[in-house]
């Protein structure tokens, strides 16, 4: 039994007789009595849980000064006899209200299970001091005792000492301090050990503090104002549990160690503005309902691992890093945080990773990263993050890897370097499911990474972004969709090395200073739904360019698609482009494919230029003025070619070699030259305005303008047949012209508006013609 309060309302009776001065209450065998004691005695008593208790009556006789030390030596006194009874039980000594003062000498505990109670539930009724270095002090071998209902009042350093024994367990309850609670000063190796409950510590520097040993047990509801360190270990370990912590005043930090680790369950700490708030050399642990001021420092701050849970933590304004190791791994699960500004939210130096889930957390300004190492990888769940500005990057590791899922990432301002980044010289990777991550502006790059790009990027949403949105040097695989970016400064996409084959879809960027999709070795890629504005530069490039592009939209561009070094063997369908300063499709070596339902706009170069053969289907293309719009640069074109217009094209088709397949359904307004060494086509349902070289070819159901031209409208060089076309000419120049033997089955109708219509052979090889009409 433990008695928080006694209250005596009238006389106080012994077996119908009531005390006189100078007597206290005492036993006499087996029955209480009224005995006479001295001034300076105490009276023995029966027990806390037992039958042994002593009861410390205090003086006052107007003369605070001695009062108190008589109070004091009372006290001692009283001490000493409950030691003597105690042999099992706990003893008790009771204290009555009032000024317990001893002087230069503190009152030294040194019984086992002999307790100090205070009988008024006011803890300021019984104020214990001294002008010594310590007002309590346990020595010997006390290994558990209890304080309650008392005031701890000293002008020395210390108000409690522990400094004679390794392992004594305190049960404090209700008691109020103006000095250290605890040292060791003796470099003992002496811990502080037990359970502390409504605990106030006043204008100390230290509440709770060992030089070498470790702070370990219970604590809760513990009020501390005008603190240097609340819960301080030098030398060894925080341990225990602590709830219902609050700090006001001037504060310094709260929970450290110097030298070990703080593995402790923490949970409704409360404080104002204060310097740090964890900083140990390893934390561990279980951190929740945390809320705090403005931080000078750190809000956790370790040399070693940092892990643990942290849940509902509210902090202001933090001078440095949320939660930081120097040499270690970051690992835990992260929930429900909120800070202002500050410099880094989670940062791990040295070789360390950060590992873990980190969800529902805000932050305002930041003046680095949000998350940062300086060589290790940062993997996990990171959900629900919402920051402010970002001076720097929000992921960042220098030469590690990025993996995980990344989940509601909102920037609510400008990131000055990368949303992620990862990696430098050989190393670094990333990988995972990014979704739903938006920012304002993005002064660096989005995504940048050493080597492998790797996962799934969907619902993503940028202001403009002055670089690249993703920079990677190795493999880019996965899935990119509906990503939304306004202006582009550099690249959209690009790979400096491997293969590009992820699928992009839904994708709307604004202008870009400089290409659109850019791997300097393989861009193998499926990108369907993609609307772009204008590209200074290229907007898909590769050495070798494959896969599937469907339903893009570009704006004015330098080259559309161009291979540099190798291939162009692509499906392509739905694609528009606005005008092209160079080309459309350009491959260094072959062109193949199929082409479906492109239109451009103003073509200044080559629509289709290989420096190989050119070969696939190409089907309803429409273009505006081109100057060559198939030209395979020393080889062959083959394949089929239908519905395909323009206005103003100097050559339809330019090849050196050969040129074979099929023409069909095709109309030009302004053709200087159809095509140049036209070998076994089959033109079918031509209509164009212009001239036409062909060998070995047939035409037929089509339609040659010559009119206001100065050659002939078409030139057999060898032979070919010619049937139910027609040929528009008001020049006298021959509409038919062969520069070659010619055995042509033609069957054409001629209309001449000038002098003479005329089918020569330049070799006087007579034509054989076949019911020719000439008007």
């Amino acid at each position: 039994m433990r008695f928080d309060e006694i209250d005596i309302i009238g006389e106080f009776k012994i077996n119908g007789l009531t005390g006189s001065p100078g007597q206290a209450l005492g036993l006499s065998g087996s029955d209480f009595t009224w005995i006479t004691v001295s001034a300076s005695s105490v009276i023995d008593a029966v027990g806390l849980t037992g039958t042994d208790y002593v009861i410390c009556q205090s003086v006052n006789t107007g003369n605070p000064g001695p009062d108190a030390i008589e109070n004091g030596n009372r006290l001692k006194s009283a001490y000493a006899t409950a030691s003597a009874l105690y042999v099992s039980n706990r003893v008790s000594v009771l204290i009555t209200p009032g000024d317990y003062d001893f002087d230069a000498t503190p009152l030294q505990l040194t019984t086992t299970k002999v307790d100090l109670i205070g009988i008024s539930s006011d803890a300021s009724d019984v104020i214990l001091r001294g002008s010594g270095d310590y007002v309590l002090q346990i020595i010997n071998s006390n290994t558990d005792t209890a304080l309650c209902n008392v005031t701890l009042a000293t002008a020395s350093l210390y108000s409690f000492d522990n400094s004679g024994t390794s392992s004594c367990y305190l049960r404090w309850d209700n008691v109020i301090a103006t000095g250290n609670i605890f040292t060791d000063d003796n470099l003992s190796y002496t811990d502080l050990n037990g359970d502390f409950k409504n605990i106030k510590v006043y204008s100390s520097p230290y509440a709770f503090y060992t030089l070498n040993g470790n702070i370990d047990g219970i604590y809760d509801n513990i009020e501390l104002t005008d603190i240097t360190y609340g819960f301080y270990s030098n030398g060894g370990f925080l341990l225990g549990t602590y709830s219902n912590i609050t700090l006001s005043g001037t504060l310094g930090s709260i929970f450290n160690t110097g030298g070990d680790e703080i593995i402790a369950n923490f949970k409704n700490i409360k404080s104002g503005n204060i310097n740090n708030i964890f900083t140990a050399y390893g934390i561990n642990g279980v951190f929740r309902n945390i809320e705090i001021g403005d931080v000078g420092s750190s809000i956790l701050s370790s040399v070693g691992a940092l892990g643990g849970t942290f849940e509902n933590i509210t902090i202001g304004n933090i001078t440095v890093d949320a939660f930081v190791t120097t040499s270690a791994n970051l690992t835990g699960t992260y929930s429900n945080i909120k800070i202002g500004t500050g410099n880094n939210f989670l940062y791990c130096s040295g070789s360390g990773t950060v590992s873990g889930s980190f969800n529902d957390i805000e932050s305002g300004d930041l003046s680095s990263f949000f998350l940062s190492t300086d060589n290790g990888n940062i993997s996990g769940t990171f959900e629900n993050i919402k920051c402010k500005n970002i001076a720097e990057s929000i992921f960042y590791t220098p030469s590690g890897n990025i993996s995980g899922i990344f989940k509601n990432i909102e920037v609510d301002g400008d990131v000055s370097d990368s949303i992620f980044s990862a990696g430098g010289t050989f190393s670094g990777n990333i990988s995972g499911t990014f979704s739903n991550i938006k920012t304002k502006n993005i002064l660096g790059t989005c995504f940048y990474v050493y080597n492998n790009l790797i996962g799934t990027f969907e619902d993503v949403k940028f202001l403009d972004v002055s670089e690249i949105f993703f920079n990677a040097n190795q493999n880019t695989e996965g899935t990119f969709k509906n990503i939304e970016i306004g202006n582009v400064g550099n690249d959209a996409f690009f790979l400096g090395n491997g293969t590009m084959s992820a699928t992009f879809s839904n994708i709307e960027i604004g202008n870009i200073g400089g290409s659109c999709f850019v791997s300097t070795n393989n861009l193998s890629a499926n990108v369907e739904n993609v609307k772009i504005g204008e590209v200074l530069s290229l907007a898909f490039s590769s050495n070798s360019l494959n896969g599937r592009y469907e339903n893009i939209k570009i704006g004015n561009v330098s080259n559309a698609f161009v291979s540099t070094t190798s291939d162009i063997n692509a499906y392509f369908d739905t694609i528009e482009i606005g005008d092209v300063s160079d080309s459309i499709f350009s491959a260094n070596d072959y062109l193949y494919g199929t082409y479906k339902n492109i239109k451009m706009g103003n073509v200044t170069n080559y629509a289709f230029f290989a420096n190989g053969n050119i070969d696939g289907i190409f089907d309803n293309i429409k273009l505006l003025n081109c100057s060559i719009l198939f030209n395979s640069d020393g080889a062959n074109i083959f394949g089929t070619y239908s519905n395909i217009t323009g206005l103003n094209v100097t050559y339809v088709f330019q090849t050196a070699s050969d040129f074979s397949g099929s023409v069909k359904n095709c109309t030009f307004e302004n053709v200087a030259n159809f095509g140049i060494s036209i070998y076994d086509l089959t033109f079918e349902n031509l209509n164009f305005k212009g001239v036409m070289y062909m060998s070995s070819s047939r035409i037929f159901n089509s339609t040659i303008d010559a009119r206001g031209l100065t050659q002939s409208a078409i030139t057999l060089i060898t032979e070919g047949i010619v049937e139910r076309c027609k040929f528009l000419s008001d020049a006298d120049i021959p509409t038919i012209n062969s520069t070659g033997p010619l055995n042509a089955q033609i069957s054409f109708t001629i209309t001449n508006y000038g002098i003479t219509s005329s089918i020569t052979n330049d070799i006087g090889t007579p034509l054989n013609i076949d019911n020719p009409n000439i008007t």
